[in-house]
């Protein structure tokens, strides 16, 4: 089972072009699958061993450990898709995941800032050295002012920005390239962000640690494209001086791009597109979002309510 795990990664990787994110993620599940697995029998199975009693023997085993919901449903996803892939392949003849029912999700709205929150981001004092707080409030833009996705923002290169378009070239899931919009807010700062950044590539040239001029647009004070728990962290420490909301990750931010452009009267299907969303389901969530604070809003004003 390992070495089918090891060729469906490369297939995910260099096929179907998932991010180098979700390709773990799917390699953690599989390999946490073969571990329960192999301690209940004894010995390590091969993917036609492996049946349905089995697999559900793994979700229990999660549930008794108390994993939540959403969890053992992605874990029950990356299961089914590699039994899947091996069938297509002609490697077995069923797949022992197939008829298994994902457990049945709790539905929650998306964490979101209110407008007055995400206002008082750019009334942010910039702290620290010249190159960082320009950098981090460049960052905190695209997330709200372009709702773009956290994988996309660290994908970016200097010349994916198109100034005169106000556009910037982003990969999406899948490896789909898209057009995002840029804001006004964002161009003025990224003016900025250009200068000391190129001041910060200067200077790591003149101590001899830097060779080639990266490609990046957002860069470790060592020159490096930004990692994800980085970037993650500035996002967390930013978020928390603008609001108290316990959740402060940057998908905030791009849930609060959606929920402020359809509470001013954006259409969906632009909102679906700006978002890069390939199916409008996953978009329509936030129509429950503003649905409630007309709710709020219509249970606050009107005299019979």
């Amino acid at each position: 089972m390992i070495h089918a795990i090891e060729r469906y990664m490369k297939f995910l990787s260099h096929e179907k072009r998932f991010s180098l994110h979700t390709v773990d993620a799917y390699s953690r599940d599989l390999q946490q699958f073969v571990s329960v697995i192999k301690e209940l029998k004894k010995r390590e199975l091969t993917p036609a061993e492996i049946d349905r009693t089995d697999v559900r023997r793994f979700l229990a085993s999660l549930s008794g450990a108390k994993f939540s919901k959403s969890t053992i449903a992605r874990k029950l996803t990356a299961i089914r898709s590699i039994f899947s892939w091996l069938c297509r392949n002609g490697e077995l003849k069923s797949n022992p995941a197939a008829s298994i029912h994902s457990p049945k999700l709790e539905k929650r709205l998306p964490v979101f800032l209110t407008e007055e929150e995400a206002d008082r981001i750019t009334g942010l004092s910039l702290e620290g050295d010249e190159y960082t707080p320009i950098r981090d409030m460049a960052m905190m833009e695209l997330f709200y002012g372009s709702g773009l996705r956290l994988s996309e923002l660290i994908a970016i290169n200097v010349k994916s920005i198109r100034t005169s378009e106000k556009s910037v070239l982003v990969l999406g899931k899948g490896s789909k390239e898209r057009y995002a919009s840029l804001t006004d807010q964002f161009l003025q700062i990224h003016e900025k962000h250009l200068l000391v950044r190129n001041k910060l590539l200067s200077r790591l040239r003149l101590n001899g640690k830097l060779t080639d001029t990266p490609e990046a647009l957002f860069l470790s004070l060592r020159g490096d494209r930004l990692c994800r728990r980085m970037v993650q962290y500035v996002v967390h420490k930013w978020l928390g001086k603008v609001t108290e909301k316990e959740k402060r990750s940057p998908h905030v931010l791009r849930h609060s791009f959606a929920t402020h452009l359809l509470n001013a009267g954006a259409d969906l299907m632009a909102v679906k597109e700006l978002l890069g969303h390939e199916n409008l389901s996953t978009t329509q969530i936030y129509t429950h979002v503003s649905a409630e604070r007309l709710k709020s809003v219509y249970e606050k004003a009107h005299p019979r309510a």
